[in-house]
């Protein structure tokens, strides 16, 4: 999701946009984890907003069933989701940690119940005993930024990736699912 505070986007109509993409530069220590990134754009009457005038929240979730496959896949472990949002700096071509961010696991146990947010590190020592049998669960990153860009949770470079998905089209709204992987909201 985006959170942005009053005048955060300035004081006009603006337009959102989140697109999701697996075309995520690799550097050689980084990359978006699975492959997976998110890139956040604004515009007023035509003009893109790159800058802000204060600070948005992004919140990035890995769902059960992404989380699942990348583990299956074996390019990952449970610990690999311990990670940082990050932004990709295209003029250094590296990708960033943002300053502040957190990850967190939300588990449902049964299907009805409320998520409940468990500390990230519980999460994964108790993944294969407990967790992992749970009705549901997310992991989400979180950060504040004064700019859009690509974002991901970042981590050390992987041998392999999982295979892209098919990039969605936004639809107009203050809140849409991308994929059930990224929600993007205003206000």
């Amino acid at each position: 999701s985006l959170t942005a505070s009053s005048g955060a986007l300035g004081d006009a109509d603006v337009v959102l946009s989140a697109t999701e993409t697996s075309a995520t530069p690799e550097t050689d220590s980084t990359e978006a984890l699975g492959g997976l990134a998110v890139d956040i754009s604004a515009s007023s009457d035509g003009n893109d907003i790159t800058n802000l005038s204060g600070d948005v929240t992004v919140e990035i979730m890995f769902t059960k069933a992404q989380i699942e496959e990348f583990i299956a896949s074996g390019d990952y472990t449970i610990d690999d989701f311990k990670t940082n949002l990050g932004y990709y700096n295209e003029s250094t071509g590296s990708w960033i940690t943002l300053n502040g961010s957190t990850v967190s696991a939300e588990v449902q146990e049964n299907s009805g119940d409320e998520f409940v947010t468990v500390d990230i590190d519980t999460f994964i020592a108790g993944y294969d005993s407990t967790y992992s049998s749970y009705n549901d669960y997310r992991i989400v990153y979180t950060a504040s930024t004064d700019h859009f860009t690509l974002f991901a949770p970042i981590g050390n470079t992987q041998q392999a990736t999982p295979s892209p998905t098919p990039t969605p089209t936004p639809t107009p709204s203050t809140k849409f699912n991308l994929n059930d992987r990224v929600y993007v909201s205003s206000g």
